[in-house]
């Protein structure tokens, strides 16, 4: 039979990447919600990703009407798996670098509320050569528990008097600190997005070496697309990056590389020291192939870590947390449990339930060892503290990652049944449904708005600290560590401060002369009111002198207080 000629609009080398433009730009109008420009004094707009996503599936539909016709399917489709085959590792890294870019674009690049502004102010700190920060009112506060209540969010009272030691454990610090040296918070908050696109290639990595192409494409776009990722990369934590340490260390120890997977389980372990003893499974893993070079890093991290928290805290077993006894309990597994496993399904939807299968089938190794490993992070989390919030799905984000290897590994082996020409149609259907189901709930979680309310303290903190004198004190609580690190003023803890403490700070501080503002974030407003009534009449009933723009959420709101 005499194949059929198509006009060169109609060839693969046009239909198929027109196809993949039409449907990236509906999954980024996906994305952003749509917008408004003008071009050439003509109004064009684009609310609703069904047209691109419409438009692709034609193109793709067209594609395969003129492959028909032309005797062209068949080959077309061998090469479109020959070519994923081959370039599986360019597309994943292709993947983490456009999910970088998201978190970019979409990043709050602000020090707004507890970790945030923790890290940051931490990082500061590490950058100038210093353990502790210098209270300077210390001498001045006679008031009870005058320590306390002048340390902010992300900070406690250090060993030696007059000192503030950082809470957070110096892992993600010591990484800011170089990058906040050179560019401050705009550079250091470059950091995380680094780590989500280390972690995704990592990810997709590890899931090309155990179960091949299409189990790493399909993996990398999964965490790529995950909710809790995306957010978590907006900002300045340490979730990402852990994440990222842990699977670049098991990528490394499945490729029998014992010393560059010590230095990263290394880092891991400084990052989040809580997760310390698991570095024993890919020590365990490696045990025939070098363990002596993995564990020496992990060693030397471990005791860095130590060094620190007996500086900061007086034991280094001894976190700015607490003990282990007052976060750790096994009653916390009941409320923990559904609460995991409902956040799981709401944002990700049931699929990584199916992770354990993959104990069993596809027969891998390694995927056992990992498999194991993401069972200790989620019993870590279990038995930890509760919280009632979606995003603390963020603790188990080593585990979401392990999980999505996993399922991908199972839908990679039920592809390789089918005959061998679907096969890219049907990874291109996963993947298209995937990123579409992920982003939705994205954005119905808030995610792409995450940074307009995180900017809230960011606004305020600047203003503030351009018309403050050096000699100003703020009063906060939620953005206590914001105010000062944006401000470098002094700052007093109303939500630590007995009912009659408040009124004697003050008075105590403007009769030496300082200037006093209150700094809330809305909904703090009405428990300051009632704790502290006298105060609330004198200072909350006027019109605030400066604060965040309005329509973006939780608001902060600033006043002097005038007596």
């Amino acid at each position: 039979m005499t194949s059929v000629r198509f006009p060169t609009l109609l060839s693969p080398r046009i239909l198929l990447p027109a196809a993949f433009l039409s449907l990236t730009f509906g999954l980024a109008i996906l994305i952003s919600g749509g917008f408004v420009t003008t071009v050439f004094g003509m109004r064009a707009s684009a609310r609703s990703p069904l047209p691109a996503f419409a438009l692709g599936l034609v193109l793709i539909v067209v594609w395969v009407v003129t492959a028909r016709w032309s005797g062209r399917l068949a080959p077309d489709l061998v090469a479109a798996d020959r070519w994923i085959s081959r370039r599986a590792s360019f597309v994943v890294l292709a993947v983490a670098l456009l999910a970088g870019a998201t978190a970019v674009a979409f990043n709050s690049f602000s020090a707004t509320g507890s970790d945030g502004s923790g890290y940051l102010s931490q990082a500061a700190m590490l950058a100038q050569g210093a353990m502790t920060r210098e209270e300077p009112l210390t001498p001045l506060a006679k008031w009870p528990d005058a320590a306390t209540t002048l340390t902010p969010l992300g900070w406690r009272a250090a060993l030696e008097v007059g000192y503030q030691a950082p809470t957070y454990a110096v892992g993600l610090p010591l990484l800011l600190a170089p990058f906040h040296a050179l560019g401050g918070t705009m550079a250091a908050s470059l950091v995380v997005p680094l780590c989500l696109v280390l972690a995704i290639w990592a990810t997709g990595g590890l899931a090309l070496r155990l179960a091949g192409p299409y189990a790493a494409i399909l993996a990398a776009v999964w965490f790529a697309t995950s909710p809790v990722a995306l957010i978590e990369s907006m900002q300045v934590m340490s979730d990402v990056p852990a994440t990222a340490a842990w699977m670049l260390c098991w990528y490394l120890a499945v490729r029998e590389k014992p010393l560059p997977a010590g230095l990263a389980a290394a880092a891991a372990v400084a990052i989040r020291p809580n997760l310390a003893p698991l570095a024993a499974m890919p020590a365990l893993y490696l045990r025939h192939t070098g363990v002596l070079g993995f564990a020496a890093p992990v060693t030397l991290a471990g005791v860095l870590v130590g060094y620190f928290h007996w500086r900061w805290f007086g034991s280094p077993l001894r976190s700015g947390y607490g003990t282990a006894g007052q976060l750790y309990a096994f009653a916390n597994v009941g409320p923990n449990a559904p609460l995991y496993v409902s956040w799981l399904l709401d944002t990700h939807g049931p699929w990584l339930l199916a992770t354990p299968v993959a104990l069993v089938w596809p027969r891998i190794r390694a995927m056992r060892w990992l498999l194991a490993f993401a069972a200790l992070v989620v019993a870590a989390y279990l038995i930890f503290s509760v919280f009632e919030v979606w995003r603390y799905l963020r603790f188990v984000l080593p585990a979401l990652a392990i999980g999505m290897i996993a399922v991908s590994a199972m839908v990679a082996a039920m592809l390789a049944r089918l005959p061998k020409g679907p096969h890219p149609i049907g990874l291109a259907i996963l993947v298209l449904a995937l990123a579409a189901a992920n982003i939705a709930s994205a954005r119905d979680h808030g995610v792409f708005r995450f940074a307009d309310q995180q900017a809230r303290a960011r606004v305020v903190g600047e203003r503030l600290a351009d018309q403050l004198p050096v000699n100003a004190v703020i009063v906060s609580g939620e953005q206590s560590g914001a105010m000062r690190y944006y401000t470098d003023r002094s700052i007093v803890r109303w939500d630590l401060a007995a009912p009659d403490v408040l009124d004697a700070a003050l008075d105590q501080l403007i009769a030496h002369g300082y200037v006093v503002w209150v700094v809330l974030d809305d909904w703090e407003e009405e428990p300051f009111r009632r704790k502290f009534p006298a105060a609330a009449s004198a200072v909350l009933n006027r019109p605030p002198a400066v604060e965040s723009a309005p329509g973006v959420g939780i608001r902060t709101r600033a006043w002097p207080v005038i007596r």
